[in-house]
């Protein structure tokens, strides 16, 4: 997938792994030294009331040329997941 920063520069990752999460007993931990990005959305996606425990975690690293010039894309594209909400970046375990 590519992420657009608020620069205007375009950013490549790859998607190495999802799961699923609890909120209540689950922890996400960061490492900031690796180029990575986290996306965090509720789950199950289809829930009829909002703010329930689940949480649908999304990692992908960054893959060079880790920034593509603005000429080179147009678009934001992804890998169709339905995923959104908060982003992060840095490695993440689970506890």
């Amino acid at each position: 997938m590519t992420v657009q920063t608020v620069q205007g520069d375009w950013l490549k990752y790859v998607v190495e792994e999802t799961a699923v999460l609890d909120s209540r007993t689950d922890q996400l931990l960061r490492y900031p030294e690796e180029a990575s990005l986290l996306l965090i959305t509720c789950y199950p996606f289809d829930a009829l009331l909002p703010g329930g425990p689940f949480r649908y975690v999304v990692k992908a690293r960054a893959v060079a040329p880790l920034v593509i010039p603005q000429t080179a894309a147009s678009v934001m594209t992804g890998d169709g997941s339905r995923g959104r909400g908060m982003i992060g970046s840095g490695s993440w375990e689970f506890r």
